[in-house]
């Protein structure tokens, strides 16, 4: 619960598909990035067709502003004080 994904998809050219809920696609030179960011807890659909290749990235990050943004019940200090960085003194 103390992460985001950011998960980006590079997907070949001749790919027929379509981005669905959250995610967003944008053609490039070398095919179709298809990106979405998911929080804590959720579940997110992806795309939808016929995929022929892809390259994929998913990253971990610290919750975002944005979540927080999202979440206005969650309070980002005492989450930031749980992750980190911690004294010695504390091991």
């Amino acid at each position: 619960k103390d992460y985001e994904f950011h998960v980006t998809f590079l997907f070949s050219a001749n790919s027929l598909f379509e981005p669905l809920d959250k995610a967003t696609a944008a053609q490039q030179d070398d095919g179709i990035l298809c990106e979405v960011t998911i929080y804590p807890l959720e579940t997110q659909r992806f795309v939808k067709g016929e995929i022929t290749g892809y390259e994929s990235k998913i990253d971990a990050l610290l919750l975002s502003d944005d979540y927080f943004r999202l979440n206005e019940d969650r309070n980002p200090e005492r989450y930031f004080r749980h992750t980190g960085p911690f004294k010695a003194t504390s091991f």
